[in-house]
């Protein structure tokens, strides 16, 4: 029996990521099984080109009314899934697959749909200090049986954008300059400097005539297009572009968000901006398949200095995290690949 696997992943770009270890995993354990992931539509660029699957379907969240689910459902009853993976529950898709007549369906949590879907379910009653949210994930292959060890993760850049990449990278730094990428935003998912500190960063790097600047949000400042040396992504809405603009990255900061996710499985160093707190540390929400660099405020920092809250935490204040700071992490990084 040829396994044919269904991979659900309808979230944030970053958690979108962390699925990419359930497809390299199936796909190393069963070599000749087929794999499709479905994703919302704007994350489709993550899956682009990988090697580890065979199909990548996308929606849009107006499509799952009445009418969208019995017709996505229609769409994966043609193609005869064995198992479907959902790390993150949802009542619609979990009803989709029902009726997709997906026999083997795992998701995440103790819902009722869940109980009258008769879906294998994994649980999270409490985190783990020290566990990975990919690894967390990897827990609806181990509902299989399957032995799971060391998550890995692979954004995979085609041949052709290779070719064009180095046309990009030359255009942008044509005296060999290194390029940072500087994500400023985190949509209010996780800790993270102020605007005003990204700036300053930036006026800090810049002033080194070897490196330029990159920055990757869809909204930046003004003042950045006023500084010499600061690109800027030609078109802010394509994420193909972003990851393509990020392959050519010698860092990539940010705080914990999609851009470092994609940076880490994409190899690319990242210095990143974290809260030591046990749900937003780099120990679960780290990035995988790179070597990473992490800056936290000091042990005092949370709880005197910070609300606590992740949502309104901008490092700022004493035994924070400054722009000096990361500038010399940054440089720390940089100096290691000069050696």
């Amino acid at each position: 029996m040829q396994f044919n696997f269904l991979i659900i992943r309808q979230d944030r770009i970053g958690d979108v990521v962390l699925s990419l270890p359930i497809a390299i995993t199936l796909r190393k354990a069963f070599p000749g099984c087929r794999i499709t992931v479905l994703l919302r539509d704007y994350a489709r660029a993550i899956y682009q080109n990988s090697r580890f699957v065979d199909e990548i379907m996308s929606y849009k969240d107006f499509d799952l009314d009445y009418r969208g689910i019995f017709s996505l459902a229609y769409q994966l009853r043609k193609r005869k899934f064995t198992h479907s993976v959902m790390p993150l529950p949802d009542s619609k898709l979990n009803l989709t697959t029902f009726l997709a007549g997906i026999r083997v369906r795992i998701s995440n949590g103790h819902k009722l749909f869940h109980l009258l879907t008769n879906t294998k379910s994994t649980y999270r009653r409490k985190y783990i200090q020290f566990r990975h949210e990919s690894d967390y994930c990897l827990d609806s292959l181990r509902k299989t049986g399957l032995e799971i060890h060391h998550p890995e993760a692979e954004i995979t850049i085609s041949e052709t954008e290779r070719m064009e990449n180095r046309k990009m990278k030359d255009r942008l730094c044509p005296n060999l300059e290194k390029l940072i990428a500087i994500n400023t935003s985190s949509g209010n998912s996780a800790p993270n400097l102020t605007r005003a500190a990204y700036l300053e960063l930036t006026k800090l790097l810049v002033s080194d005539p070897l490196i330029k600047v990159l920055i990757t949000d869809k909204d930046p400042l003004p003042e950045f297009e006023s500084i010499p040396g600061v690109h800027f992504l030609e078109d802010k809405n394509d994420l193909r572009e972003m990851i393509n603009y990020l392959s050519i990255s010698d860092v990539v900061v940010s705080s914990s968000t999609g851009p470092m996710h994609i940076a880490g499985a994409l190899n690319v160093p990242t210095v990143s901006v974290f809260c030591p707190l046990p749900a937003c540390s780099p120990v679960l929400w780290g990035p995988i398949g790179n070597k990473p660099t992490y800056v936290l405020p000091s042990e005092t920092y949370c709880g005197n200095i910070c609300s606590g809250n992740p949502k309104t935490c901008s490092f700022e204040g004493e035994g924070g995290i400054s722009p000096g700071t990361v500038y010399e992490k940054i440089l720390g990084v940089l100096n290691s690949q000069r050696r």
